[in-house]
């Protein structure tokens, strides 16, 4: 017999047979993996993206389009994870700089969620900013973002 024994944000406990808890994300789960629009909307109220917004802020990021991105977010729980860690991995390559988070969407795509994109302010010249990004891209973002690399990236932004 399986029996729930708690529920929240970012997990479930679930007692099985053999009396150990076993944690599993499962509202995570069944936002993510519903094609459901109605479970999709209804699964929101599970993520709370405040934290992470508060958190970015005080990594000098300013959120764009704050909304869009929350809904975004709450439809790719799993690009959160990343966002809490870019932060550091910009400021190893690029020092401190200013950081703006938004989502991105293109015109031609009708059916498009959008992209979300880290952008980096930089005075650094255009090949030594290029050659900086190259390394977070090969030591980070493409090992650990991998296949979600088309719903979260890293750019640019020269001042």
């Amino acid at each position: 017999m399986t029996v729930l024994t708690s529920c929240n944000a970012t997990e479930t406990n679930i007692y099985n047979l053999s009396g150990e808890s076993i944690s599993f994300p499962f509202p995570i789960w069944w936002q993510e993996n519903s094609r459901n629009e109605i479970i999709k909307e209804a699964t929101k109220i599970f993520i709370d993206i405040e934290p992470l917004f508060v958190f970015l802020q005080s990594k000098n990021c300013n959120i764009v389009n704050r909304e869009e991105v929350r809904d975004f977010l709450n439809n790719h729980a799993d690009i959160i994870d990343y966002l809490y860690k870019a932060p550091d991995v910009v400021k190893g390559k690029f020092g401190e700089v200013n950081l703006n988070l938004e989502l991105s969407f293109d015109p031609e795509i009708k059916s498009d969620e959008g992209e979300l994109f880290l952008n980096i302010e930089t005075d650094f010249d255009v090949k030594k900013a290029r050659e900086k990004l190259k390394e977070i891209d090969k030591e980070w973002l493409i090992p650990v973002v991998g296949e979600n690399i088309t719903k979260f990236n890293l750019s640019l932004d020269f001042i």
